[in-house]
């Protein structure tokens, strides 16, 4: 879940052109603390044991929230904040209804926008 609600936050913070990037670096440095956090645990869990090294990761986990709450930012200074209901209006204002594809270009079997055309045309 953490993943999901920073991946909504890049589009606000971040140009469209960089959205991309900024997303799979956000993926890789969460791979990477995942990989660099195992030595850490492995090791109090050996010399401590199972309670020690879970309380561990709580203590931490609460920490995180605890600076998430106090730092973290919806949207940058002076930008308008989106509104929950924004995005799923949105959502539904263009998508065209039950059964249709959201890019009909790539209903006809295409893999990419530029083959649709070829593909789809009478």
């Amino acid at each position: 879940m953490t993943f999901i609600s920073v991946i909504r936050l890049i589009p606000l913070w971040f140009a469209p052109a960089r959205v991309p990037l900024v997303t799979q670096l956000t993926g890789m440095s969460g791979q990477l603390g995942q990989l660099f956090s195992v030595l850490p645990f492995a090791l109090v869990l050996h010399m401590s044991g199972w309670t020690p090294a879970f309380l561990m990761l709580a203590g931490m986990s609460a920490l995180a929230v605890v600076l998430v709450v106090m730092l973290l930012q919806d949207a940058p200074p002076g930008a308008e904040r989106p509104h929950a209901r924004q995005g799923l209006r949105a959502t539904g204002g263009r998508w065209p209804g039950p059964g249709a594809s959201p890019a009909p270009g790539w209903a006809c079997g295409a893999t990419s926008p530029s083959s649709s055309v070829a593909l789809c045309s009478p």
